[in-house]
């Protein structure tokens, strides 16, 4: 997969709940580089911040999450206002899902079982295995849709057929 088959992945799946093509571009740039220096999927980090935020960096939950993969301001030495700038957000997100990764990769070797953590703490409760599941569904449409090849591409187009 390339760079540009992700991008044109997340812009076409994006475009199915109308969202703004520069959001995406500049999430999809972002999280593929970060991703790939910090060696994590970017299919994978991608499908964390569409269901946790819809790639938008600015959200901030109730519980205190920010950024674009909602970290957790207890769990971070950054402030909200550093975890909305994609690069710091995007970075910190991996760092803490690598952790999580780590800790429960050997018990349990699936994705989703760490996603799982990544929501969830310490335990797998009903709602983070929920998640996970949300997060491994985007997965699946987002690794279809890099795979695929599309001609004629340009940027801001839905390629035919989707």
């Amino acid at each position: 997969m390339t760079v540009k088959a992700f991008i044109l992945a997340m812009t076409i799946f994006g475009q199915q709940s109308n969202l703004p093509v520069e959001r995406m571009e500049v999430a999809g740039e972002a999280i593929w580089r970060i991703a790939s220096e910090m060696n994590v999927d970017p299919l994978l980090v991608a499908s964390i911040g569409w269901v946790e935020t819809r790639w938008n960096p600015k959200i901030k939950s109730r519980t205190s999450d920010c950024g674009i993969l909602q970290v957790n301001l207890r769990y971070t030495k950054f402030t909200c206002k550093q975890l909305q700038n994609i690069e710091i957000g995007v970075r910190e997100g991996i760092t803490k899902l690598k952790i999580w990764k780590a800790r429960f990769s050997k018990k349990e070797s699936r994705k989703k079982a760490w996603v799982c953590h990544y929501n969830g703490g310490n335990r797998c409760y009903t709602r983070a295995k929920r998640y996970a599941r949300k997060v491994y569904r985007v997965f699946v449409r987002l690794k279809k849709l890099s795979s695929v090849k599309y001609s004629g591409y340009q940027r801001g187009e839905a390629a035919n057929g989707i």
